[in-house]
Order: C-alpha cells, then sequence, then structure tokens
C-alpha cells in the first residue's frame, strides 16, 4: 500500500448487506432509517512512499455485518436533532454492538442535512460517554433518476474535529471478477426498532427484543432447511421408484410380443 492509497478510516460491508439495505429502503413509504452493527478493528498496515518503506500507520476498519431498522425517520430524535433518551437506553445496553446509524433518502444529493449532523454529533458523544471509542458512522444513502435510470448512491461518513467527513467505503464482493461467491451476512429486517418491545426476560429492551426475533427467525430457518433436505430425499426416492417401475413395464412388454 503506497501513502497515496493509504485511508486512516475505512468502512467495509458486503455485497449481501447492501443489497438487503436497498431491498428494505425500497419498500413503500418515506424515507428509512436504522442503527448499523458490527466491530471497529484497529489495525497496523505497512505504507510505502518515495522516500521510505513499509512505514507502519494506523488504520481503523469498522467492519458492518448487519443492520436494524427504525421502519421511519425521526423515531429517536426530535425535529431540532435532539435525541430521545428513554428510547435510545436499551439500545446502547451492548454500545459495542453499534457502530453506526443509516438514512436513506429519495432523490436527493448525497450530502448530509444540518439534522443529520446534528443527530449524528449526539450519537458520538453519547457513544463516546459509554465506550470511550470514536469512530461511529452515518451511512447515507440516496437514489436518484437519471436519464431514465435508478441510480444508487450511499456515502460513509465519521465526525472529525466536529466536522462530518467522508471516508472511504468498501464494498466486499461487489463486481469481483469470475462470479465471485458472497459471503455470507446476517440479514436484519427485524420491523419497526423504536419505541422499544418487550424483551424476552420482559424488560423493555428493543435490541435484546430484536436480537431474540432475530435468533428465533435462526431456528425456523434450520427447522425448515430440515424439512426441505427430507422432502428432497423423499422426491429423490420417489422418483427412483417410478423410474424402476418404468423399466419394469418396459420388460413386460418386450416379453409379451
Amino acid at each position: 500500500m503506497t501513502s497515496d492509497t493509504f485511508h486512516d478510516t475505512v468502512v467495509v460491508m458486503t455485497g449481501t448487506l447492501l443489497s438487503s439495505l436497498l431491498a428494505d429502503n425500497l419498500q413503500p413509504g418515506s424515507d428509512k432509517e436504522g442503527f448499523l452493527l458490527g466491530k471497529t478493528v484497529v489495525q497496523t498496515v505497512q505504507v510505502n512512499n518515495d522516500v521510505q518503506s513499509d512505514i507502519p500507520l494506523e488504520q481503523t476498519r469498522i467492519v458492518l455485518s448487519d443492520f436494524l431498522s427504525c421502519g421511519r425517520t425521526g423515531e429517536f430524535y426530535s425535529n431540532t436533532g435532539r435525541l430521545d433518551n428513554e428510547k435510545l437506553t436499551s439500545l446502547f445496553d451492548d454500545p459495542d454492538l453499534v457502530v453506526g446509524w443509516y438514512r436513506y433518502r429519495r432523490a436527493c444529493p448525497c450530502c448530509p442535512s444540518l439534522r443529520e449532523r446534528a443527530v449524528h454529533a449526539e450519537l458520538c458523544h453519547r457513544r463516546r460517554k459509554a465506550t470511550q471509542k470514536t469512530g461511529f458512522v452515518f451511512l447515507l444513502m440516496t437514489d436518484n433518476v437519471v436519464e431514465k435510470v435508478l441510480r444508487h448512491e450511499q456515502e460513509a461518513f465519521v465526525l472529525r474535529d466536529r466536522v462530518l467527513a467522508p471516508v472511504r467505503l468498501e464494498v466486499a464482493n461487489l463486481g469481483a471478477p469470475g462470479g465471485g461467491r458472497y459471503r455470507t451476512t446476517p440479514f436484519g429486517q427485524l420491523g419497526p426498532l423504536l419505541p422499544g418491545a418487550a424483551g424476552p426476560t420482559g424488560d423493555s429492551g428493543a435490541l435484546s427484543a430484536a436480537l431474540a426475533v432475530q435468533s428465533s427467525a435462526a431456528e425456523q430457518l434450520r427447522a425448515l432447511a430440515g424439512r426441505l433436505e427430507r422432502s428432497e430425499r423423499d422426491t429423490a426416492a420417489a422418483y427412483r421408484e417410478v423410474e424402476e417401475l418404468k423399466l419394469r413395464l418396459a420388460d413386460r412388454r418386450v416379453a409379451g410380443r
């Protein structure tokens, strides 16, 4: 890596997650927003320039793995960008899990509004108090019709010196040569997240409830996969029996001539 291509902060997501976000956001209704789940990794990379090689520099990688949709905009903040702390309490029970938030807007330029800047600054302050960590990401997604073609655009931003600055966004597997396979990524369309739904232990933890729903959905998916496997085996056995009967019938016809 050269100094020209080095980025101190990189947001990484898979093509699977991006397509899931787009599919959720393109559902009928108004603009959408929600929270991004994942992890933040700080690693040392070797950078080369014209004078020196293998210069160790720190790079922060914000790896997105899932999302939680709020269903609609303005669920956890006011018109002026003030956070509703009661609605966010359960979400930040495990603040290391929440690494950012996203907003999807239609027919708008991919540029954060004043309200989005205010909301992001408040969220960064809250997360910094809870974890002493920075690097909370804002993912802005838009679509526009250009020459009768719907085009999607997404930009990632982090707060730097009180300014919302764009950072590098990498979408893994997108456009990989040779039909590269997507890595599996949890899909987080769990319905409206806020206000808090009752969790499995009776508390009002919206995040706990959402994760419980996700776990239940995974169990049901595994059960359905088992049923599908058994059904395919039964179908294959029935197909073999039909083929054997066809052969016997053909033999009888030949013998009867």
